[in-house]
């Protein structure tokens, strides 16, 4: 039995609700997979009150205001020519991040022209544009031709004219950035240049696959064992023995004397309800008399703002609803355990 619930709720009126959309891309059969984990992606470009966490299944990317230091961005080794073509697969906020690369113009290590950067943005279709700070070498590549802005830069064109245009660059890095100066939240679940297909996980290479099927929502591992249970006290002395007398009366066994400490193991489940989702946290029970070790505290956001924070002893139940005004957009809901997001969850109004 639960010693406790609450139940918490949060609307979602249309006047506040974040834009949020689905971008999505269908992997081609023939393309190739790589994983990147948390080792695999230089953060350094981040900023103050930008954040990048990886998540079991994609990377959760989010900036907490718009200022200059609101930006979040990711980069990882790829390798080869200028690819043709590259996506993004974003569940959140929009604008989404931009696709970064970043490339030496000519092959040759050291004359120059070794760091240059294309980016692609979706308000852009598929044009991508060079930044002001690559080389001239990049610069007079320009498949565009013409001195004119309104692409992101005087520089632009789709990544086959770039490829086109630069036939001996070659790639060093492929990324993303959401600002700076840009509000929002979402959840990168892929990205693909040329034919690979780059996915996200926090899972160390061991671990792959043994996590169960997507959508199933199982337990946050098994509750701890019960402490060993208090010596025995000795057996009293027999008594006497006379003449066709008893035996003396058996002692009284010793007291327990472990006190038994057990952390809470928090559990999550959730189901989609007409324009919302209700989230169920739970612990486990305890034995009669354990004493509570480590709590769960549990961070459940709504488009990237806090819509509660609970902390759980044993056998605690909290309830969460989040429900969306009608016709408010589509919205996240991210479910964070003891600093970590273990799921996100897309609703729909």
């Amino acid at each position: 039995m639960s010693s406790r619930t609450r139940r918490l709720a949060a609307l979602v009126t249309t006047a506040t609700a974040a834009a949020i959309a689905v971008a999505g891309t269908t992997v081609p059969a023939h393309a190739a997979s790589a994983t990147i984990r948390p080792g695999d992606l230089n953060t350094a470009d981040t900023r103050a009150t930008g954040h990048v966490e990886f998540l079991r299944d994609g990377l959760h990317v989010w900036t907490e205001g718009s200022t200059s230091t609101d930006k979040a961005a990711g980069y990882f080794a790829l390798t080869g020519g200028i690819p043709s073509s590259a996506s993004m697969t974003w569940a959140g906020s929009q604008p989404e991040p931009g696709k970064q690369l970043v490339f030496d113009a000519d092959g040759i290590a050291g004359n120059g022209n070794d760091y240059n950067i294309l980016v692609g943005e979706s308000v852009y279709g598929n044009v991508w544009w060079l930044t002001s700070s690559s080389s001239t070498t990049a610069k007079a590549a320009d498949p565009s031709g013409v001195a004119a802005g309104g692409q992101g830069s005087e520089w632009y064109g789709t990544l086959a004219e770039w490829q086109a245009a630069l036939p001996q660059a070659r790639v060093a890095f492929g990324g993303f950035s959401l600002g700076s100066g840009v509000k929002g939240e979402g959840v990168i679940e892929r990205m693909q240049y040329g034919s690979t297909v780059y996915e996200f996980t926090s899972l160390a290479q061991a671990q792959d696959g043994v996590d169960g099927t997507d959508g199933q929502d199982g337990t946050d591992g098994q509750d701890g064992a019960t402490g060993p249970a208090g010596a025995a006290g000795p057996a009293g002395p027999a008594g006497a023995v006379g003449p066709a007398g008893p035996a003396g009366a058996t002692g009284p066994a010793g007291a327990n004397g472990v006190v038994t400490v057990v952390d809470a193991e928090g559990r999550f489940s959730f189901a989609k309800v007409n324009r919302g989702v209700k989230v169920t946290l739970t612990t486990n029970d305890g034995a009669a008399g354990d004493v509570v070790g480590k709590k769960v505290r549990w961070v459940v956001k709504l488009d990237g703002e806090k819509l509660a924070e609970l902390t759980q002893g044993l056998g605690d139940e909290d309830v969460v609803s989040a429900r969306a005004a009608k016709a408010s957009g589509a919205h996240v809901v991210t479910i964070k355990k003891n600093g970590t997001v273990v799921r996100t969850i897309m609703i729909r109004a």
